[in-house]
């Protein structure tokens, strides 16, 4: 049986199922990490073990090709993918994982011969161990690590196991040991010893964690049970702190906090964990030059600083610490957090931050608001003051060494060859010619992970944001809709977060921040670039606010903007060199459309790529029909209106691809109808015999004639489509 085979099989038996990761050729993790901890077991998808599903729709477009209601085939997401089975109440199986390396298979037979048998299904696993699999009815047990003995773990609430045919990490098949409906019910007295498991740590729970001692085993509670959303971040900090008090290199903290990760429900994005761990590393570089020996919890969200005090329960919001002049200054406010949620102490109060007389006035408040023993306010003040100091010190990212810098863990582009990773991207071109559509398309790609647009590749693990101050949301509902059923995608499968704002990007961005860390979001498309910077975007100022936000969200996006009239030949958004040097990538579009046509023809012209040198020019076919809209791939050069968009050197060999046959400069330009053959021929001439370019004929090539000077592509490029 095939993988796909295999995974219907075990969604058929009511066994929720997801994608992993698996080996490549050269034997290493196909998520591209070079050093990834968990080679051919980490999650897939964007939300790990809470996408799996017994859908058998769901199931199959996951592995198996398969063919949409117009009749169109389509290609699996993940065919080659291991397969994992979600333990816990959600599939009603519960796992004991024998480890043969660490003494488990001995730990195993005693408890057996103690107890009594605890015959079941069991799974050979790659790496030599035993999965022994049970039925749960309405019981629930956690993750643990040698609770029942050296060298025996368990899966059950939050966990999951991989399963036959999957390939392990040695390239050794996991294989089932008997038939798969062979499940037996837990047995009492494994139930009974599993009834007082190490407790998880919930969500939202407050604990004191010191960074230079563990009483409570708080570390290892984390690192057995992961965390749950709202609490994901905060424990990477936490942890990070710990680690550099245990001496751990980085490379041994990133390798442990990606383990840590892969156990949180839903994992963090890997983009995400990574801006965590550099938080967390900066800050217990911040401790340290401030001398705090039992610090505060600590998250960042743009320019605001939140540090929490567990033992008290008290939370401090810093927001924009700013020096001007000698003073650093700030905008601070206090709360409490109680069973019922928080309640507002004081603040926002504008505070002088290294001000020995403004802490001492604040205290004074702050001991009127709450008159508590167990509250030292100048001690929490001056705890304060040096992280607040430490922190503007180090400035917005701090020293860094590029050695851990030479191996990106992502993909360099979110979606290939067209949005780059990390930084901004702009497309660009006059009113009309379908910019948000293709926004929309992009969008979809990235959450579904399929290839709406014809050779723009997505990276997988994307949920993006419809940042839009001029549409409505029923406007690109319906768009969004269309081009789902076009993909032969379920529209209702995939989220389309959209955001309609009024305000500038930069007055926003503590709302987007928090939708962002709230729905784990990992892109963002601004719809247009003129309303987010403030509506002026000649105003420089305004727009450098707008990249320096975006900076400071630190998320790959798309901006839309316009191109102004009377500008037809300007390569540049706005027509201005501003915008254009901010953009790490620009792309202009251009479009034909006939009359009362249904379809529309684009154009996407790569003005600037900051990796690397311009893209070729894409070209694409929107067929519009009341439901759905198709997208297919177009070659530019075929179309004469959209042609004359591409540079004079694209359209030459378009022509000579064309022919498949030498030709003079006159043929060329009078094939393509340049307009300016002087300026036609002077870019023939510079391109002669170049990369990329044209091949000028010898009396030794094929084809020569006598008296006359005629081109081709050059040998590398026959045959090929330009």
């Amino acid at each position: 049986m095939e993988l796909s085979d295999w995974a219907l099989r075990y969604a058929e038996l009511q066994m929720p199922v997801f994608p992993l990761h698996t080996i490549d050729e050269a034997g290493k993790c196909t998520c591209g990490k070079v050093q990834c901890a968990s080679p051919a077991k980490h999650p897939r998808t964007g939300k790990g073990l809470n996408d799996a599903t017994t859908d058998i729709e769901v199931v199959t477009r996951w592995w198996k090709d398969w063919v949409d209601d117009d009749g169109e085939p389509q290609k699996a997401l993940y065919p080659d993918s291991n397969i994992g089975i979600r333990t816990g109440s959600a599939s009603g199986l519960f796992v004991i994982d024998v480890d043969a390396k660490s003494g488990g298979l001995e730990s195993w037979s005693e408890l057996q011969d103690i107890y009594g048998p605890a015959s079941t299904l069991s799974s050979r696993t790659g790496g030599g161990g035993n999965h022994y699999i049970y039925k749960i009815d309405g019981q629930t047990f956690s993750n643990s690590v040698s609770q029942l003995g050296q060298g025996i773990d368990t899966r059950g609430e939050g966990g999951y196991i991989v399963v036959s045919p999957s390939v392990h990490e040695s390239g050794i098949q996991y294989a089932w040991e008997g038939k798969i409906g062979d499940i037996a019910p837990l047995p009492d007295w494994l139930a009974e010893k599993l009834s007082s498991p190490s407790p998880r740590l919930e969500e939202k729970e407050k604990i004191d964690i010191p960074v230079n001692k563990n009483p409570t085993g708080w570390a290892e509670n984390l690192e057995i049970n992961g965390a749950g959303e709202g609490n994901r971040n905060t424990s990477v900090i936490k942890l990070c702190g710990w680690y550099i008090h245990q001496n751990y290199s980085l490379d041994v903290i990133k390798r442990k906090l990606a383990e840590f990760n892969d156990k949180c429900s839903p994992p963090l994005p890997e983009r995400e964990l990574q801006a965590a761990i550099t938080s967390g590393t900066r800050y217990y570089q911040q401790v340290t030059a401030a001398k705090i020996t039992d610090p505060p919890d600590f998250r960042e969200e743009l320019n605001t600083l939140i540090y929490t005090f567990p033992r008290i329960g008290l939370q401090v919001t810093v927001d924009d610490p700013n020096r001007a002049n000698g003073t650093l200054n700030t905008v601070i406010s206090f709360d409490m957090i109680t069973d019922t949620g928080m309640i507002a102490l004081a603040g926002p109060l504008s505070w002088i931050v290294t001000s020995i007389s403004q802490r001492e006035t604040l205290s004074k408040t702050l001991w009127r608001r709450l008159n508590s023993n167990e509250i030292d306010w100048d001690d929490i003040l001056q705890i304060l003051s040096r992280l607040i100091d430490a922190h503007d010190r180090a400035g917005r990212v701090g020293l860094v060494d590029l050695r851990d810098f030479q191996e990106r863990p992502w993909s360099q582009f979110a979606l290939d060859p067209f949005i780059l990773d990390e930084l901004p991207s702009i497309l660009f071109g006059f009113g009309g010619l379908g910019k948000s559509l293709i926004a929309l398309a992009v969008m979809a790609s990235l959450n579904s992970g399929a290839e709406i647009l014809p050779g723009l590749i997505p990276e997988q693990g994307h949920k993006g944001a419809y940042l839009d101050w001029e549409s409505s949301s029923w406007e690109h509902g319906i768009r969004y809709r269309q081009i789902m059923v076009g993909a032969g995608l379920n529209p209702d499968d995939y989220e389309m977060l959209h955001l309609p704002l009024s305000s500038s990007l930069e007055v926003s961005k503590h709302t987007i921040s928090k939708y962002i860390q709230e729905h784990s979001i990992t892109f963002l498309i601004l719809d247009s670039a003129a309303m987010s910077a403030g509506g002026n975007p000649i105003d420089i100022e305004a727009a450098n606010k707008l990249f320096e936000t975006l900076r400071a969200l630190n998320l790959p996006s798309l901006i839309i903007a316009h191109q102004t009239k009377g500008n037809e030949k300007d390569q540049t958004p706005f027509g201005s060199v501003f915008w254009h040097n901010n953009a790490r990538v620009s792309h202009q579009i251009a479009k034909q459309q006939s009359p009362g046509d249904s379809v529309l023809n684009i154009a996407l012209l790569n003005r600037k790529m900051n990796s690397g040198g311009e893209r070729k020019p894409l070209g694409f076919q929107l067929e519009f029909t009341d439901a759905a809209i198709y997208i297919r791939a177009t070659d530019i050069q075929d179309n004469p209106e959209l042609a004359k968009h591409t540079r004079i050197i694209e359209q030459v060999r378009a022509a000579l691809a064309e022919r498949q046959a030498p030709l003079t400069a006159d043929q060329i330009i009078e094939i393509k109808d340049l307009p300016n053959p002087s300026s036609a021929k002077s870019v023939i001439s510079r391109w002669t015999d170049k990369p990329n370019g044209v091949k000028k004929l010898t009396p030794n090539d094929e084809g020569y004639r006598p008296g006359e000077t005629l081109y081709t592509l050059p040998d590398e490029d026959r045959n090929t489509v330009i």
